[in-house]
């Protein structure tokens, strides 16, 4: 899904953790994206993250970046600013994934050492909690509903096909689409379109895997 959904989403998960932090002190927000090595994704997140106040010090870390952005070195400032208790915001679309494992087990949180992860768990004394990822939310909805509505002509006649990144993993697949199918639900009925489909690319999975995959969203 694209970035600016994503980072609108964020809103309503920072509300979350300021309810969790219940105004103690001690407490930190660990806003952890995917990140990049190159262009501008990382420094468009940051800049949208700027823009919300909380009364508690926010950071954020990438899970693929260069120094000065990892999760580590984000705890670590959030540590030097006093936080004892840190609670950590997936900016991911779905929970279900292999990344979301990947923060579990950075954060002590899970201690199976995901196959495609070389670094450890973070070096802190500070305690975690995790929220979930994106996953659903009524928000996302509205913003797929008006992206929608900007290219529609006559939506009575029309197909929206919603598609997202997905996990390697059959099970997990079948998670990430009946997210999707709540999209395409509230999408066609919001838009009044004929059809609306949700599919996965898989193209981190094997090649029969992947190629299945994209038959099926030619297919749709």
């Amino acid at each position: 899904m694209h970035l600016k959904i994503k980072i609108l989403t964020i809103l309503s998960f920072i509300g979350m953790a300021a309810t969790l932090a219940a105004q103690s002190t001690g407490t930190g927000v660990l806003v952890i994206a995917h990140g990049t090595h190159r262009g501008v994704w990382n420094e468009s997140v940051k800049t949208k993250l700027g823009s919300i106040n909380l009364p508690w010090p926010v950071e954020i870390g990438f899970l693929g970046s260069p120094r000065g952005n990892t999760i580590q070195e984000a705890v670590t400032r959030l540590e030097r600013r006093g936080a004892k208790r840190i609670i950590a915001v997936p900016l991911l679309v779905s929970s279900f994934s292999s990344h979301y494992r990947e923060i579990e087990y950075y954060l002590g949180i899970r201690t199976d050492k995901p196959e495609h992860v070389e670094a450890e768990p973070m070096k802190t004394r500070a305690t975690f909690q995790l929220t979930k990822s994106v996953d659903y939310d009524p928000l996302i909805s509205s913003v797929l509903a008006q992206r929608a509505a900007m290219l529609s002509r006559a939506p009575a006649k029309e197909t929206v096909i919603l598609v997202a990144h997905g996990p390697n993993d059959d099970q997990e697949n079948e998670l990430w689409l009946d997210v999707l199918s709540r999209y395409a639900a509230d999408l066609k009925k919001a838009g009044g379109f004929a059809k609306a489909i949700g599919r996965t690319l898989r193209d981190d999975a094997p090649d029969e895997v992947r190629d299945a995959a994209t038959r099926k969203l030619r297919e749709a």
